[in-house]
């Protein structure tokens, strides 16, 4: 479950609240609960400008990118995954210069300790890209193949979700405009790249591990 709540209101929301806590996120103050939503995509295109999205624990698995084209601040209870299995990636940051010009105007994306002058705050998630085949698989896969170099034959291939090349692979955290903060963050990537960011963009990564690439970390 993801909890929308509203923008901030006249404190913008202080101290520690509202990430990391076994039980799951609570409400930071100043805030007022909008909605719940079944998935993150579904609440990033519900949710206002300048809202505070709380990703509840467990796995949150990904059928299509999250493409998150407003200011938001995003933030995970602890142990919350969002998993996005084969090729494709699994969040896009992609605010336009019209879409910032509206959404600035008093809007102070939230995070630890006050506000941040960013458009896209991320806390403590944890973003998975996981190879299309399980790992049983893929060696039994391997296996096959390695056969067949030697003369055998081949019964089976690797799916194409699981090719590494070309863009068709993707990357966990596509970063192509805007300014986006990740504070505590883990991204993995077993298909291709953990992060990419383009030159129009500005990233920070703020305590965050990129780690298991099968490419490249940023």
């Amino acid at each position: 479950v993801v909890t929308v709540f509203s923008p901030h209101g006249g404190g913008g929301g202080g101290g520690s609240v509202g990430c990391g806590s076994a039980e799951g996120p609570s409400q930071p103050p100043d805030r007022v609960e909008l909605m719940r939503c079944k998935s993150l995509s579904e609440a990033v295109q519900a949710a206002p400008p300048c809202s505070l999205l709380l990703l509840g624990r467990g796995d949150h698995q990904l059928t299509s990118a999250v493409v998150i084209d407003k200011a938001l601040s995003i933030s995970a209870a602890r142990g919350a995954k969002l998993i996005r299995r084969g090729a494709g990636s699994a969040v896009v940051v992609d605010i336009p210069d019209r879409r910032r010009a509206e959404d600035a105007p008093g809007c102070g994306v939230w995070m630890h300790g006050g506000t941040a002058e960013a458009d896209v705050v991320m806390s403590g998630l944890a973003i998975y890209q996981r190879a299309a085949v399980e790992a049983a698989d893929a060696s039994a896969l391997d296996a096959n193949i390695k056969d067949a170099t030697e003369g055998g034959d081949l019964v089976a291939s690797r799916t194409p979700e699981a090719r590494t090349d070309g863009e068709s692979a993707g990357y966990a955290l596509v970063v192509r405009s805007g300014h986006a903060v990740l504070l505590q963050c883990a991204i993995e990537s077993e298909v291709a790249g953990c992060c990419f960011a383009t030159a129009a963009c500005s990233l920070e990564l703020r305590s965050c591990q990129l780690r298991r690439s099968s490419a490249h970390g940023l």
